[in-house]
């Protein structure tokens, strides 16, 4: 037996804070929605919150896995309007692990904590199935842009 997961990600930050939130969409259940505050440090920007998302979906996805009753395969989709952040994790960390996390100019990758704790989640989800990443528009995305917009008007 197969469990798909889609994930729907977001980060943003606006007057020096950050949210990261997501929205699961499971086959005959209702979305499930979460989010979460970014810490003040190291400063949230735009690509931090984006990857914070995508490292959240997969603990989810973690956490998920544990409740159900039997050992499915997992087919998890995460969905991104953001390029940049599909890249890091799909494209850009095999060079930086060989580079020993540096970047082209040589400095260290920004915000790879929190790269190397969402490959590790992926990971241990690769050992239960599979995990893609699918760039898609800010219209498709619309769930996931209204949760870390709410959140951070409450802020």
């Amino acid at each position: 037996m197969v469990f798909a997961m889609d994930v729907y990600v977001h980060g943003a930050c606006r007057g020096g804070n950050g949210v990261a939130a997501g929205v699961f969409k499971f086959r005959n259940m209702p979305p499930i929605t979460y989010w979460h505050p970014l810490a003040a440090n190291p400063p949230p920007t735009q690509m931090r919150a984006e990857l914070t998302a995508i490292e959240l979906a997969i603990d989810r996805v973690l956490a998920q896995r544990a409740k159900l009753d039997r050992n499915p395969l997992l087919n998890v989709t995460i969905y991104t309007d953001s390029k940049n952040a599909h890249d890091c994790m799909t494209v850009h960390y095999q060079k930086w692990e060989q580079n020993g996390w540096r970047n082209a100019k040589g400095n260290e990758v920004a915000n790879r904590d929190v790269i190397e704790r969402a490959l590790c989640g992926e990971r241990k989800v690769w050992e239960w199935g599979t995990v893609r990443y699918l760039v898609v528009s800010r219209a498709e995305n619309a769930e996931a842009e209204s949760v870390v917009n709410e959140e951070l008007d409450r802020m």
